[in-house]
């Protein structure tokens, strides 16, 4: 929260929208604005960025209660404090409040005593919000610097022992034998290192997203690049199939959205045969299809020709460590990798699961 509380009226009433406004002056810490009716309200919350809500109930337009739901389900303003102030008596409007998400309640007529009093206690809760969210970035940002500091040696790791190889002569010897297990076990400390830097975002068993505008076609060619060198030293085809052609712009954190499909390739690519192929394929989708879900616009597909997934397994694998034995594989574990895709899903308010590929195989599907 800043030095200075950035407090919003919302009531279409002026007698009450002048009446608090006085009384919140008598402090002059606040930075005070006000709004006419529930539709300017949620319009100016998102400008105005304040740290409470004092909101009428009965507003035209928009009322109280379907603003206060409206900023709620926004991530931008979900944290707000909302103060209902309400001329209704009844208990049902008063669960209908806290339905809609409302934190605190004052009748009209009120006191003005009780109004800061409300409004104090509402900022100490915002206050503490604030402080918990600089501890998390705080967190992210010393993650991110333990990552990088131990990026470092094993860019030089790696680096010398794909030197060493290049220059043996004999591909067959103990030597390089050892020089293939040094590369792979690099990779997969770096692997663990962008999972601890996923970890990092999330609070609450929910990640925190920073989306900014973004294009799902160059997401999916910068994995596909970077999975590339994998694929053809594992003696699989990756394939990315494009049906929509054009940029796919996609409000979203385009890092951990790349995180998530590589956690997918990176499962795909430990169960494929052989020779086989996984592709990547990115779709608009019908409103009249059956994989259609409301509000989702695109879906990524990875799609693979390994052992499948039995039925009862589909939805448990996205738990943490999950594993079971399929048909062609003596053990299959999946560790934090699934569990990790579902998180970033859901931040982005979408759907992930799993379908059967014909004649063999598993189909993971990302709807956003």
């Amino acid at each position: 929260m800043t030095d200075s509380p950035r407090i919003l009226i919302v009531d279409d009433d002026e007698f009450y929208r002048m009446t608090i406004q006085q009384a919140l002056e008598i402090d002059e810490r606040y930075v005070l604005d006000t709004a006419t009716n529930g539709r300017e309200g949620v319009n100016l919350a998102k400008v105005f960025k304040p740290d409470i809500i004092l909101m009428d109930c009965e507003m035209p337009e928009v009322n109280g209660l379907e603003a206060c739901r409206i900023l709620k389900a926004d991530m931008r303003t979900r944290q707000i404090p909302i103060i209902m102030i309400t001329g209704l008596t009844g208990s049902s409007d008063l669960v209908a409040g806290i339905d809609a998400g409302a934190d605190d309640f004052l009748r009209k007529p009120f006191d003005v005593n009780e109004l800061l009093a409300r409004v104090r206690s509402m900022l100490r809760i915002k206050q503490q919000y604030d402080e918990i969210q600089d501890v998390l970035r705080m967190r992210e940002d010393f993650s991110n610097m333990i990552v990088h500091d131990i990026r470092t040696p094993l860019t030089v790791i790696a680096g010398m022992a794909a030197l060493v190889k290049m220059k043996s002569t004999d591909t067959g010897s103990v030597t390089t034998s050892f020089l293939d297990r040094i590369d792979a076990n690099v990779k997969r400390v770096d692997s663990m290192l962008n999972d601890m830097l996923v970890l990092a975002k999330i609070k609450d068993g929910v990640f925190i997203v920073n989306r900014v505008e973004d294009d799902l076609v160059r997401i999916l060619n910068s994995v596909y690049d970077n999975f590339c060198d994998l694929a053809e030293s594992s003696g699989f085809q990756l394939v990315f199939e494009n049906r929509i052609g054009s940029a796919a712009t996609i409000s979203a954190d385009g890092n951990l959205l790349m995180r998530a499909v590589d956690n997918l390739l990176s499962n795909a690519s430990k169960f494929s045969p052989d020779c086989g192929t996984i592709t990547i394929r990115l779709e608009a989708i019908d409103a009249a299809s059956p994989a259609a879900v409301p509000d989702c616009r695109y879906m990524i597909s990875v799609i693979d020709e390994g052992p499948g997934i039995p039925d009862d397994k589909k939805e448990s694998v996205f738990g943490k460590f999950e594993s079971f034995v399929p048909q062609r594989t003596s053990s299959m574990s999946f560790g934090l990798g699934l569990a990790l895709c579902r998180l970033v899903v859901d931040g982005h308010d979408g759907v992930i699961d799993i379908t059967d590929n014909e004649p063999s195989g598993a189909v993971f599907r990302i709807r956003l």
